[in-house]
């Protein structure tokens, strides 16, 4: 599992580029998956993740 602070980098890129890519309609499916996959490896609580219970 990656550390606190190289997974918020990792999830502040993710944002900038998903923000332009849902914009311009580019990897609609495969954003939510990314995403998806993004929070699995988040070392935050579960509290913090959205749709997870916790």
């Amino acid at each position: 599992m990656m550390n606190a602070l190289a997974w918020q980098e990792l999830y502040e890129a993710f944002t900038a580029f998903a923000y332009i890519a849902r914009r311009q309609g580019f990897y609609v499916g495969a954003l939510d998956e990314m995403e998806h996959s993004l929070f699995d490896m988040c070392p935050f609580p579960c509290s913090f993740r959205p749709n997870k219970k916790g």
